[in-house]
């Protein structure tokens, strides 16, 4: 690791991580000519729960305190392929705290 740079993990989100999770989706707000925010309130596990067949979230935390730097969510939903319904996996969620680089 370079002097100066904060060490990262990599790991499953949990239920806990409910609020931190809801917390970064209200912050980082898609910039453009109009501002978009995509919540998932009250739960953010529920409502993929009810949206997706399976579906995993993986969060990015500074290694020596937790604090959340990142995340991103792949879901899988039934999709149709020449007739026929597969499921169909997909990157969602990727968000960065606000003032942080990868």
């Amino acid at each position: 690791m370079r002097p100066g740079k904060t060490a990262l993990r990599v790991r499953p989100a949990r239920p806990d991580d409910d609020a931190a999770i809801r917390r970064l989706l209200r912050e980082r707000a898609l910039d453009g000519a109009i501002r978009l925010s995509l919540t998932r309130e009250p739960s953010f596990f529920a409502s993929l729960d009810r949206e997706s067949l399976r579906h995993d979230t993986l969060l990015v935390e500074e290694a020596d305190t937790g604090a959340l730097v990142g995340m991103g969510t792949r879901q899988v939903q039934p999709a149709r392929l020449e007739g026929a319904e597969v499921p169909l996996g997909y990157l969602s969620q990727v968000r960065l705290a606000p003032r942080r680089r990868l």
